[in-house]
Formats: structure tokens, C-alpha cells, sequence
């Protein structure tokens, strides 16, 4: 695609309303909607319809409709679509006339600041479930036991006290990503606005200018989730699992190839450095897999794990990365730490001799506790491992219900 060249926006026009000029008001809303061919269409259409008449958001879900604020900047993945995998920008109109107007009489202007949009059109149609006509009954009050249903057929000619129109959108189809992108780079570059108007009677009615944003924006954003189990305090060898998932969040599907990793990070508490953490590195690979489609959520390959010896005061984070041509995404850390102790949790039989050996230990100075219950903990013995196979004799006569542990001093 030549960027040098006037852009080809393509222009859905999806309704048209005006104003009079003495006792009428027009409202201009600007809004998302889905693609033409999306399947949240027909779901949106109503809501839009009753948003734009209210001013309001209608709705939950992919057909909510929220109406965008007055000082919205827009992106310009608003208007550019690939595949149809992105809503368009598009300009409800809401019209109260104290005399009755059509929506023949009502006409349509599109600009934008660089001169590449530049749209007119009339429209003299019929009403439809996207234009609405709406009549206020005999005493002439909105909102009384008179008034009729919206009408929603007949022709453009037929007056009405107000007009509500879904609007006109704006969008830019593009036959690749890689084209989508430099579309995305000429609107950044060129602090481009476009201003949409309502026109009745060829007089301007209702006007709104978009100003787009010169921040280069991607057209995917990936949130990834990772997940460690078990949680909380661990022993030596207790197996972890690691799952993740990868979402997509839009504006658009990726096509290309997303590499997956398990990346790890080692924390240690030194009483003389204080927190050191290390840097994060690439571990474990989660797989891989070619494109993720708008909305799509696909998980990665888990990995199991089990847990490494104790050691003095170290803490172990995981992450999930996903690597595309487009750079990088991370998901929140999980931590899991890895205790100093080992808790005995099947006490000795009473009158026998017991040993608690330290065979998976490191080198230190370790504690013997004690306790009845597991939150008063005494000290029994103390021994410093220097290699060897080393451990602690519980004494007999040790009551049934008491339990043990190993604390790390040194």
C-alpha cells in the first residue's frame, strides 16, 4: 500500500438524521460498533438504538453500547480494519424538532484535517430498525401513555418530532495486518482530525471533531496468566505445576508465530545486602503456536516441577512470557517460597528412639524444636551439617502428640 497516495476510506453509512434551525436540537454520539458482519451486530443494534436516544450506556457484554466522551481521542485501529476483526467508529444522531422533520431532509459531511476524507451524502431511504422515527402523541409530551411505538418502516419523507440514527461509521479495510500498520503510522504522524456534521436542509445542525492520537498503538495486546500450584509454603521435592493461558484482547487477531516460555526468578534475604533478586531468565520452555484469533484465549503448555532443596531464606518467582514479531508480553509474577524448615509430621512412638535426619540439608547450624500443639515451638538440640549425613536423636518417653521440626540459625 502506498502511503503517499489518498487514503480509500470506505464509508458505512448506517443512518443520517438533521435539525431545523429555530426550535430544533441535535446530539452527535460518537461510538464502537461491531463490524457489519460480526456476530454481535444484532445484539448491539438495539442497544445503540435506546443509547444514543438516552445518552446512555445499554447493555452488557460484547453488544454493550457506551457512548465515548466528548474529548475521546481515537485511535486509528477505530477506523482501520483487518478482516473485519475490529468495530468501526461511528456518529449516532439523536434530532428533536418542534415541528415535525424527516429524515430526507437530513444529509451527511465527513472531513478530515489532511484532506484524504472527504465524504457527502445525502440519504432519502426508508426508517429502519437503525433510523427511527419517533412521534410524542396527541399532547405532543415524549415519554406519556399516547405515545406510539418507535416507527421503524415507511418512508423517508414521513415527519416525526424526533429522529434517531445508529450513524454513519468510518473504517478503512485493509487486505493484511502489515497494511492495517501503515495506515496506524500515517494517522500518528500526521496529527490527523476528522469532523463528522449533520446537516438539515443542507444547514449545519450538529458537528463533532475526533482528534487521533499520535502514540503508535499495537494492534494486539496479549494478557497472560500464570498459575502455580500448590499454593503457599513447600517442602523439597514437592512436585509443582505451572499453567498458563494466553489471551488476546484486540484491536485485531495475530496471525504470526507466538513463542511461550517459563521464565524464572530467584530472590535471596541476606542480612548484610538485604532483597537481592535476580534477573529473570528463560527457563522452561510453554510451547508455541501460530496466531490467536480477536477475543481468543489458548493455553500453553504446563510444566511440572519439583521443588528444589531448601535453602537459607531463597524465594522462587514464575512468570509466563509469549514472544511475537511485535514485541513481548509478560504475565504477573507468581511467588512461591521454599521453607528453611522441615516440620516432622508423624510424631515418634512413645518409648522408642527416633531420628530425624537432615540428608537433603546444606551445610549450617540447625535447631531441633519441639512442640505439643504447632504453634509453640521449644528448642531440643542444636547440630551443624558439614557434609555428612547428620541428624537428631528424639529422646525416649517423647509423648505421642508432640511434634517436630528443623529450623536453619546458620
Amino acid at each position: 500500500m502506498n502511503m503517499k497516495s489518498p487514503l480509500l476510506l470506505a464509508i458505512a453509512i448506517l443512518s443520517i438524521t438533521a435539525t431545523a434551525h429555530a426550535g430544533v436540537s441535535a446530539r452527535i454520539t460518537l461510538h464502537r460498533a461491531p463490524a457489519l458482519n460480526s456476530v454481535d451486530r444484532a445484539g448491539y443494534r438495539p442497544n445503540a438504538m435506546t443509547g444514543i436516544e438516552l445518552n446512555t450506556q445499554v447493555g452488557t457484554g460484547t453488544t454493550a453500547f457506551t457512548p465515548l466522551p466528548d474529548d475521546y481521542v481515537a485511535s486509528p485501529w477505530d477506523i482501520v480494519t483487518y478482516n473485519n476483526s475490529r468495530p468501526r467508529l461511528e456518529a449516532g444522531l439523536d434530532v428533536v424538532s418542534s415541528e415535525p422533520i424527516s429524515l430526507a431532509r437530513i444529509t451527511l459531511r465527513v472531513r478530515s484535517s489532511d484532506g484524504t476524507i472527504s465524504f457527502d451524502e445525502a440519504y432519502a431511504g426508508t426508517y429502519t430498525t437503525t433510523r427511527h422515527g419517533i412521534s410524542y402523541g396527541s399532547d405532543g409530551r415524549k415519554g406519556t401513555s399516547d405515545d406510539p411505538p418507535h416507527t421503524m418502516n415507511g418512508s423517508a419523507t414521513f415527519p416525526f418530532q424526533e429522529i434517531v440514527y445508529m450513524g454513519f461509521g468510518i473504517y478503512y479495510e485493509t487486505p493484511t495486518l502489515a497494511d492495517a500498520e501503515k495506515v496506524q503510522k500515517y494517522f500518528a504522524e500526521r496529527n490527523i482530525s476528522v469532523t463528522f456534521e449533520y446537516l438539515l436542509d443542507g444547514i449545519v445542525i450538529a458537528s463533532k471533531t475526533v482528534q487521533f492520537t499520535q502514540t503508535p498503538i499495537p494492534p494486539f495486546r496479549l494478557s497472560l496468566i500464570a498459575e502455580v500450584t500448590p499454593n503457599g509454603i513447600i517442602v523439597a521435592g514437592q512436585p509443582l505445576q505451572l499453567a498458563g493461558s494466553v489471551r488476546n484482547d484486540g484491536p485485531h487477531s495475530y496471525t504470526g508465530m507466538i513463542t511461550n516460555v517459563w521464565q524464572l526468578q530467584l530472590q535471596r534475604i541476606d542480612g548484610l545486602t538485604g532483597t537481592v533478586w535476580t534477573d529473570w531468565t528463560d527457563w522452561q520452555s510453554a510451547g508455541i503456536f501460530q496466531g490467536i484469533a480477536l477475543q481468543e484465549t489458548k493455553l500453553v503448555t504446563p510444566f511440572s516441577w519439583s521443588a528444589g532443596v531448601p535453602e537459607p531464606t531463597i524465594r522462587y518467582a514464575f512468570r509466563l512470557k509469549s514472544m511475537t514479531a511485535l514485541g513481548n508480553a509478560f504475565s504477573q509474577e507468581e511467588v512461591r517460597v521454599l521453607p528453611t524448615t522441615t516440620t516432622v509430621t508423624t510424631p515418634p512412638q512413645a518409648g522408642r528412639l527416633t531420628i530425624v535426619t537432615l540428608e537433603q540439608a546444606s551445610p549450617g547450624t540447625y535447631t531441633l524444636q519441639r512442640a505439643t500443639n504447632l504453634g509453640d515451638w521449644e528448642n531440643v538440640a542444636t547440630v551443624t551439617i558439614n557434609g555428612d549425613i547428620q541428624g537428631f536423636v528424639i529422646p525416649q518417653g517423647t509423648s505421642s502428640k508432640t511434634f517436630f521440626r528443623t529450623v536453619r540459625v546458620q
